[in-house]
């Protein structure tokens, strides 16, 4: 119960969320949703589409994270 509260506060200290996987109903969507509340940058590795571990990060590219591809993406920022 305490990882929404504990999440917030690490999304709170990092400069952006990144995303690696995420299940349509995660955890890191909690966190991604949190930093947006923060005003963090948000970045998702996207994934294929019958893979139920990449329908969160793929949401969240969908509904406008960076996507990141290459670690030298996060410097384009």
């Amino acid at each position: 119960g305490m990882f929404p509260m504990r999440n917030r506060i690490i999304s709170g200290m990092a400069d952006g969320v990144f995303v690696v996987e995420a299940g349509e109903r995660s955890g890191s969507l909690i966190t991604a949703d949190q930093g947006l509340e923060q005003g963090k940058d948000i970045f998702a590795l996207p994934g294929r589409i019958t893979d139920r571990y990449s329908q969160g990060c793929n949401y969240l590219i969908n509904n406008g994270a960076n996507i990141l591809v290459d670690i030298n993406d996060v410097d384009d920022i």
